[in-house]
């Protein structure tokens, strides 16, 4: 399970740095994804791709407790056995 947690979080982590940039760039900045992501690597270097990685790592824990948790209790209420 951690591995999964972190390699969706390297995934999600560029794809929202890179929306979020795009997003509230002035019209124009940026030619699309690719030119986004060639300013980024351009002007930070390739770990510029992954900022906020730590913030999104570490909200996992919280939600994947509260995820697994009112699952659980789904399944008990549906008369499911326990995963």
């Amino acid at each position: 399970m951690w591995k999964a947690h972190f390699d969706e979080t390297t995934t999600l982590t560029l794809i929202l740095t890179l929306s979020s940039l795009i997003m509230t760039s002035p019209p124009g900045t940026y030619s699309g994804m690719l030119g986004c992501i060639s300013s980024i690597v351009a002007q930070q270097g390739p770990l510029g791709l992954f900022r906020g990685f730590a913030a999104q790592w570490l909200r996992f824990g919280p939600y994947a407790v509260v995820q697994f948790t009112a699952w659980e209790q789904l399944r008990a209420l549906c008369g499911m056995k326990p995963i």
